[in-house]
């Protein structure tokens, strides 16, 4: 009996440990991707609420969609991503409650016309841990070496992508900023937080805002339940043999 309550309980662990990764925000998929024409926005974000990840969601990766406003030639580019624990389009910051740092990822050389549209695989080496599924941000800025010196510079020629008027709707989770739209740097601010008044939307989109999608690690809550229920099962079991 002691070796099967052992195996109970290394079975318990390894269900555990095997939790898969799910998509917790989805807004690419069906996304017909175009992009604000105006200046600045060289610092773009959106508020939203996942749809899956239970109480206690770790990002793992995403990815994003980054459109040219120009035609153009970068040695090098990289991304600078910043999650938020909380937002509120009520106050000015809208975002607060900084989670993960900022996290800064290359993108490699871009050599294109105006108006192309790339996606970028970003992995974490740290998962950004949120606080339940709703009420939270996210800014990205994009910069460029075009000489190769290795020095990055913001440019708003490469902005984040956005969700049409032709989109279908967002796939899993929710755009909470106002008329689902999204946040660019109108006010100048390049601390990666956004007055309420830099809101913005593109002309007749309901399911509007960044083109992105998040990759979680689901809290194990439920599996560590499961793999509770089992060894108190087998615990009985050895009192009533």
């Amino acid at each position: 009996m002691r070796k099967l309550l052992l195996f109970a309980m290394v079975t318990a662990l390894t269900v555990i440990s095997a939790s898969a990764d799910i998509v917790g925000y989805d807004s690419r998929t069906g996304a017909v991707v175009s992009y604000t024409a105006s200046a600045p926005r060289t610092f773009m974000g959106q508020g939203f609420s996942l749809g899956d990840g239970g109480s206690s969601p770790q990002i793992t990766s995403m990815n994003i969609v980054m459109v040219t406003g120009a035609a153009l030639n970068y040695v090098d580019t990289q991304i600078r991503v910043q999650f938020w624990d909380v937002y509120s389009s009520a106050t000015s910051p809208v975002f607060s409650s900084p989670v993960g740092g900022v996290q800064t990822l290359a993108t490699g050389p871009i050599s294109t016309g105006i108006g192309t549209a790339y996606t970028f695989t970003l992995n974490f080496p740290t998962p950004i841990a949120l606080t339940g599924l709703t009420g939270h941000g996210l800014t990205v800025n994009w910069q460029g070496d075009p000489t190769g010196t290795g020095t990055f510079a913001n440019d708003n020629n490469l902005t984040a992508g956005l969700r049409t008027a032709a989109s279908a709707g967002i796939v899993v989770g929710t755009n909470t900023n106002p008329s689902s739209g999204f946040y660019r740097n109108a006010s100048g601010r390049t601390d990666f937080n956004f007055l309420s008044t830099d809101s913005r939307t593109l002309v007749g989109t309901t399911n509007g805002g960044l083109v992105f999608d998040l990759t979680v690690v689901p809290e194990p809550s439920a599996l560590v339940l499961s793999g509770l229920a089992g060894l108190a099962l087998l615990a009985r079991r050895r009192r009533t043999a």
